[in-house]
């Protein structure tokens, strides 16, 4: 063997050896040698790892542990209240106001108010319904009529009496300026009123036929017109020549005659024959015209 290369070999074992002799002369242990006698103390597993059981001084460092993560708590869910139902002044208003507007198959605007015996019923779980289970017999101002408040869980209630306040509105003619008996009826020289019929039944609503009206007295400005108002308009006067038809199947005959009485479109007037001074009924057709029908 080379003595070169033993040199460096040499040298450590004599270091090593001066290390221990200084140890035991001073009595303590070389931390090199402690270090050595602590692993060989300590256990192993089967793959020959050092395992610390805790009865070393000297741990060996074991992997860090993982933080646990961190635990989501959620918000407990709100709780939403049950829905309850039940009938108020306006809702019972309301379901009047169509059920009676169609009982009565009413023309116009019909406003309702219920001013007596009506309490709201308890709030229900279930939607609630008004059924009029009662009419008076025609529509009125004020009249009675018996409810009764129904749900879909079939809750019995009793029926309620209640009374009710209507208004029907729609549109009537009136004066604009003063009329004479005879003027002929003319919506052009009108004007028009909103007005409630329920207090008003006999005025001359618009869309009422007019034809062939007259005034049958004189009425000052601004006067809701009634239907005593008007009357047919004359088109044969008592004492005038008219014509008369006589018709009998195919066969027609005209002739003249004298009018007995004022007659509008439609009425029947006595017509006296000129020669032999005999008087039939004859109906008014047009202007200074009868027919007669056999």
């Amino acid at each position: 063997m080379n003595s070169r290369s033993l040199s460096p070999f040499l040298v450590s074992f004599l270091m090593l050896g001066s290390t221990l002799t200084g140890s035991r002369l001073f009595g303590q242990q070389s931390p090199a040698l402690t270090d050595l006698a602590s692993l060989q103390s300590l256990p192993v597993d089967a793959s020959g790892a050092f395992v610390n059981d805790g009865s070393s001084p000297r741990s060996v460092p074991q992997a860090a542990t993982p933080a646990p993560a961190p635990t989501l708590r959620t918000a407990p869910a709100p709780v939403v209240p049950k829905r309850m139902y039940s009938i108020d002044r306006d809702a019972l208003v309301a379901a009047l106001r169509r059920q009676v507007a169609n009982h009565f198959n009413v023309s116009g605007d019909l406003s309702i108010d219920v001013t007596s015996g009506w309490t709201p019923p308890p709030a229900s779980a279930d939607p609630e319904v008004v059924s009029v289970v009662e009419y008076p017999s025609q529509l009125s101002s004020d009249f009675i009529v018996r409810v009764r408040v129904e749900t879909s869980a079939d809750d019995s209630q009793p029926d309620r009496t209640v009374m009710v306040h209507a208004q029907l509105w729609r549109n009537a003619w009136a004066t604009r300026g003063p009329v004479n008996r005879g003027d002929l009826f003319a919506p052009d020289g009108l004007d028009v009123q909103r007005v409630d019929c329920l207090r008003n039944r006999d005025a001359l609503f618009t869309d009422a036929a007019t034809q062939n009206l007259a005034f049958g007295r004189g009425l000052p400005a601004d006067q809701l017109l009634t239907w005593h108002d008007v009357c047919k308009r004359s088109l044969v006067h008592r004492g005038e020549i008219v014509e008369v038809v006589a018709v009998d199947g195919n066969l027609s005959v005209t002739m003249k005659g004298i009018a007995m009485q004022n007659g509008g479109m439609g009425d029947l007037v006595m017509v006296r024959n000129p020669e032999s001074k005999r008087e039939i009924p004859a109906m008014v057709v047009a202007e200074n015209r009868a027919e007669v029908r056999f």
